[in-house]
Parts: C-alpha cells; structure tokens; sequence
C-alpha cells in the first residue's frame, strides 16, 4: 500500500515538474518571438541560423534573457539543452513563419518540431 501512494506521489511530482518546464519553454518562446519581431523591423530579415546568432542578435536590445538561461552564449532549455532556431528564406514554402525555433523536449532527441519538441508553430 505504501509503495503504491508512493508511486502515485512521484508520478504527479514528475508531471507537474513537466507542467512548469513546458510553461519555462513557452515563455521563452514568446519572448523570442517579441525579439525577433522587433529586429525584423529594424533591419527586414531575421538573425542568421543558430542559437548564438540568435543571442547575439537579440541581446540586449531586442530580448532580456535571464542569465541562467544562458550558457556561453547560448539560451539554453529547462532541460539544459540548447534551443534551436533556424532561419528560413521566403523560398522555402514555410507557411507560418519564416523561422522556428524550438526546444528539442524532455527526451531529448531532435526531432525536428515532432514527438515530444516544443516550438513556435
């Protein structure tokens, strides 16, 4: 009986620790968009692919970036993994955006805006 609440106790414990990095990744997400937008407005095209590029692009004129979301230069996820951002040209065919930008999630993998990734679409 013990280990079955004890099991239930760490099941919600993992979900609701899940619930607030995704919450994390959500915010950085519409912060980075507001950055993005105001760069595009400034200079008519996003920042050149890449996470730092991204950095370096948005900070600190377009963006405030808390420090701890930052390793050398790059913001890095609740997970502690790098975001991705990629820029896209308007020959691409991207409907939406012109550019994504994403945690790869919890598991870990890349898998390019599928299974368990997180991002601006």
């Amino acid at each position: 009986m013990l280990g079955s609440l004890f099991v239930l106790f760490l099941a919600q414990t993992v979900a609701a620790e899940l619930d607030e990095k995704t919450r994390e990744v959500q915010a950085a997400i519409g912060e980075v968009e507001t950055g993005l937008r105001r760069y595009r407005i400034v200079y008519d095209f996003y920042p050149e692919d890449g996470n730092r590029n991204l950095v370096s692009a948005l900070s600190p004129d377009y963006a405030a970036f808390q420090l701890e979301a930052l390793r050398d230069g790059i913001l890095i996820d609740p997970w502690g993994r790098p975001y991705v951002y990629e820029r896209y040209d308007p020959g691409d065919n991207l409907p939406w955006h012109t550019y994504v930008f994403y945690s790869i999630g919890p598991n870990g993998a890349d898998e390019s805006g599928r299974g368990d990734d997180i991002g601006n679409w």
